[in-house]
Order: C-alpha cells, then sequence, then structure tokens
C-alpha cells in the first residue's frame, strides 16, 4: 500500500506533519527567536518560565502565558519542555462548533533531575524531555543557567571533535573507529547524529552510551567468535544490517560418537546479531552427509543447535547462512583514527 499524504482529499495526522517538518529541520529540536525565548525567573524554589516557541520532534511547542513549576531542593537538573505522547488530550464542546476546544495534555514544564529521556518519536518513541535551561538549588533559592539550543535548519557535517559541546541533530563525520580491530566494532567512514546534549570527552563514547546513532549503517562492521561444545566453532560478522554466519569443525577434531538432541545454550545470541524473524541453519557432514545438524536462533536471542543422528568419530561439517537485522550497532569506546 503506497499513500501520498499531500494529496486532494486524503487525511493528515499531527504525527504525519511533525515527521515532515522533524525532516525540513534536519531532526534538530531548538528554540525560535519568539516572545521571551523562555526567559526563566526565579523566586525561592519557584521558576517562572516565561513567553517562547520551540520546534521539538517537529512539533511546534509555544508557552502563551508564563508556566510556573516548583523547583525540587537541594538538587540539580534541566528544566524541560517534555512532549510526551503517552497521555491523552481532552476536549470539550462539538466539533465544529465555536464551543469545540483542545486541552493539549502532551506538552508540558517539568524539572528533570534524571538523564534526560530523548526518544525517536518517528520510530516508536513516546517521550522526549527538551531542556530549555539548567537549574541548581539549595533548601530555598535557585540558580538558574540558561543553556538554549537555538533552532538549526541545514547542520553541516563536521569531524567528530574531544572537549566539544554537542547537541540533539548536530552531525559529524568519523573517519576510523577501532580501525580493523572487527572485534571491538569498527566504523569506517561513518556520519552519526547526536541524540544527547552533551561535551565529548577525548574518547568517542561507546555505542551502550546511546549519545550517537549511526546515519549509514553501511560504515559498520563487528565480529565475533564463540566456540561451543563438541568442538564446533561459529564465526559470526555484521556488516551493515546484513549477518553472516559460518559453523565448522575438522577431521582432526574428535567430536565423538554422540547424539545431539537439541541443546539450548545458556547465555543469549548477542543483540547487535539478532534476526528479525527466527533462523535455521542447515548442516552438511563430510564426507558422509548425514546425519542432518542445525543451528536455530530466535529474534529473541534464543540460540540451540542438535542433530537428528549420531555424529561418528572424525567427522567434519560446514554450513552458512546469512540474514538482516534491525538492531543498533555496537562499539566499544576508542579515539577515532
Amino acid at each position: 500500500m503506497i499513500t501520498m499524504y499531500q494529496s486532494d482529499r486524503n487525511y493528515v495526522t499531527p504525527a504525519n506533519d511533525a515527521s515532515l517538518y522533524s525532516a525540513l529541520v534536519s531532526d534538530h529540536a531548538g528554540v525560535l527567536n519568539r516572545g521571551s525565548r523562555f526567559k526563566i525567573t526565579v523566586s525561592g524554589l519557584v521558576a517562572t518560565i516565561n513567553t517562547g516557541q520551540a520546534v521539538v520532534g517537529g512539533r511546534l511547542v509555544e508557552i502563551l502565558e508564563p508556566e510556573k513549576i516548583t523547583l525540587p531542593s537541594s538538587a540539580s537538573g534541566h528544566i524541560c519542555l517534555v512532549v510526551d505522547l503517552t497521555r491523552m488530550n481532552t476536549t470539550t464542546g462539538e466539533a465544529g462548533s465555536d464551543t469545540y476546544a483542545v486541552k493539549v495534555n502532551q506538552v508540558y514544564v517539568a524539572a528533570i533531575t534524571t538523564q534526560l529521556l530523548q526518544e525517536d518519536l518517528h520510530n516508536g518513541g513516546l517521550i522526549y524531555q527538551f531542556p530549555i535551561a539548567e537549574f541548581t538549588t539549595t533548601t530555598n533559592a535557585t540558580t538558574i543557567t540558561n543553556n538554549q539550543i537555538s533552532l538549526k535548519r541545514q547542520p553541516n557535517v563536521s569531524d567528530w571533535q574531544p572537549n566539544t559541546k554537542y547537541y540533539v541533530g548536530d552531525l559529524i563525520y568519523i573517519n576510523s573507529l577501532n580501525g580493523n580491530d572487527h572485534k571491538k566494532g569498527t566504523i569506517s567512514l561513518g556520519i552519526l547524529r547526536c541524540r544527547v546534549d552533551h561535551v565529548s570527552t577525548n574518547t568517542f563514547p561507546a555505542s551502550s552510551e546511546d549519545k550517537w546513532r549511526l546515519v549509514d549503517n553501511d560504515a559498520y562492521w563487528y565480529e565475533q567468535n564463540v566456540r561451543y561444545p563438541y568442538a564446533i566453532y561459529a564465526s559470526t560478522n555484521r556488516i551493515g544490517n546484513t549477518v553472516n554466519v559460518s559453523v565448522w569443525t575438522s577431521s582432526h577434531n574428535n567430536i565423538a560418537n554422540t547424539n545431539m538432541a537439541w541443546i539450548d545454550l545458556p547465555d543469549t545470541y548477542p543483540e547487535v546479531f539478532r534476526p528479525m524473524t527466527k533462523q535455521f541453519l542447515r548442516i552438511s557432514f563430510g564426507p558422509v552427509q548425514s546425519p542432518v545438524l542445525g543451528f536455530e536462533l530466535s529474534g529473541s536471542g534464543k540460540f540451540r543447535y542438535g542433530t537428528s543422528g549420531a555424529i561418528k568419530d572424525g567427522q567434519w561439517l560446514h554450513g552458512s547462512t546469512s540474514w538482516v537485522t534491525a538492531t543498533k550497532p555496537y562499539w566499544e569506546a576508542a579515539k577515532p583514527d
């Protein structure tokens, strides 16, 4: 099925509009030069956020009248505009009449003292906390630091630099990360998008910190070799979103006269390799092409293998397959080359 939202008589949702507007500003979030640009004043632990507009996830957020919030005492964090799609808006009156009104509950101002939650609102995410200021409080007083992010419509792609302030949506270029050590996860000639405001250190952060997301997964390579019981080896590599698996043993390995029923491995397969659907790999034996041995891997990472009959002493085996994964790439922290 195909559709085009900007066409005669078609139905366009707010999510459709937001996706388009977000793309037009390269998926950046930022404050517009409108109203008071969310100027904040404080009295004790009460912060007043004045008028302004921002684009967050392609959605135009506006404070029409000053908003007040009470900040937690003896704490530090961010004052945020929160887009929260888990909430439901409410309506009054009859649609199409002058009495119809919408109370928008899906955006609000909040003080966040934990790590900011900034989900991808266009790919299943529901919450995005956009900071408009930092705060520090004592038991009865507040210090505000304005560190607003202005909207950037056409960000340039620049080389990643240490000790640099990066904002959500910034694009950087990595010539090489982890060199040719594919077991650490390598990036070669890759472009990445910033996912959370931060100041870089001398080391590019690991994927587990979720500060950067690869724009072009074709620049990615990761591999892992594992030895299983019965002298069986498995080599797995991921290039882009394609996972290649090779399973083998040699005639020099004594895998014994063993009838291997299905064996569930205690550890799940690494998430970075997991397929979108269950995969089955049929292994051939030599010199005798029986019995059948298979490796089965589910999308949740459950991994098992087994045979339909006895494996004779000295037999060798080999098999290979590939599949596509939709999981996030994995890499270790390192200094870019």
